[in-house]
């Protein structure tokens, strides 16, 4: 890996890590809560990646190569750069972990939640009988 190259990924892996264990827990509970609530849908697996999870680290990731490549490349004060690389860690960085938690906890509330009852029959034993 080129020495930049190492240097980002080095400064950023504290962060992607929590992003991951932050999804992978998402994604379980998610399924767990479906599987309660008996809507669980293995295209729905997929889905999930593709219009929550992509999105939100792929934006991030992409936002914060942009920040890196400006504050290199940029010829910015130093203070121009603190300000954008903490505007990057510090706003849309909380922002990912905000809405991963939250769906977190949604999840959780709803494995939490009592089991639906079942509805209520309401054949009888003599109708059962009368259809032998």
């Amino acid at each position: 890996m080129e020495p930049v190259i190492q240097e980002i990924a080095q400064k950023y892996a504290p962060l992607v890590v929590t992003l991951l264990v932050l999804v992978v827990a998402d994604v379980l509970s998610g399924i767990l809560s479906a599987l309660k609530r008996g809507k669980f849908e293995w295209g729905q697996v997929a889905n999930v990646y593709r219009t929550n999870v992509v999105p939100k680290i792929g934006g991030w990731v992409i936002v914060t190569l942009l920040v890196e490549t400006l504050t290199r490349t940029a010829n910015l004060p130093d203070i121009a750069n603190s300000i954008i690389q903490g505007v990057n860690v510090f706003g849309f960085y909380p922002l990912v972990i905000a809405d991963l938690l939250a769906s977190l906890v949604l999840n959780l509330q709803e494995l939490a939640a009592p089991a639906p009852t079942p509805a209520p029959t309401t054949e009888t034993v003599a109708d059962i009988r009368a259809r032998r």
